[in-house]
């Protein structure tokens, strides 16, 4: 369970922390983020630092700017969902194909997760290399899906 408190003026939880990390590890300039989110400088270092809740209403924005799945796996977590991306079925890939992709991706991502935990610290930059590297195994598994789905006979 969430554990709620009051810091200033502002009611925090546990999810103020990981949202924060989430800000702190994204790769555009925290300012462009800023500007392009319509907010002063000051108020996104706040969310970054988690001095204040970042207000659920900018998730959105904050995804359509970022294009990082983790804004929109922090919503769907608690619910025991993940972002898959909406792949148009006209696009679909040799089933083939997509499973050597996959074969790739997945041996990059031990690969890289191995090479990160040799020091038994994963940094920001190998985090968001593994997060990437993750990304791309599920865009590549929802292809597989729909080209498994064509191949159906009803």
């Amino acid at each position: 369970m969430n554990k709620i408190e009051q810091r200033n003026s502002h009611f925090q939880g546990n999810h103020t922390e990981k949202f924060s990390f989430i800000l702190q590890t994204l790769s555009l300039p925290r300012k462009a983020i800023a500007h392009d989110l319509g907010v002063p400088y000051s108020t996104y270092d706040n969310w970054i630092r988690g001095e204040a809740s970042f207000p659920p209403d900018l998730i959105p924005k904050l995804y359509e700017i970022t294009r990082d799945d983790r804004v929109l796996e922090f919503i769907l977590e608690p619910i025991g969902r993940i972002s898959i991306p909406r792949i148009n079925s006209n696009e679909s890939k040799p089933i083939q194909k997509l499973e050597l992709w996959l074969s790739i991706f997945g041996g990059k991502t031990i690969k890289a997760i191995e090479n990160a935990l040799e020091d038994n610290v994963i940094t920001v930059k190998e985090y968001n290399s593994i997060h990437e590297i993750i990304n791309k195994i599920r865009r590549i598994s929802a292809e597989l899906d729909i080209s498994i789905l064509q191949k159906v006979n009803p």
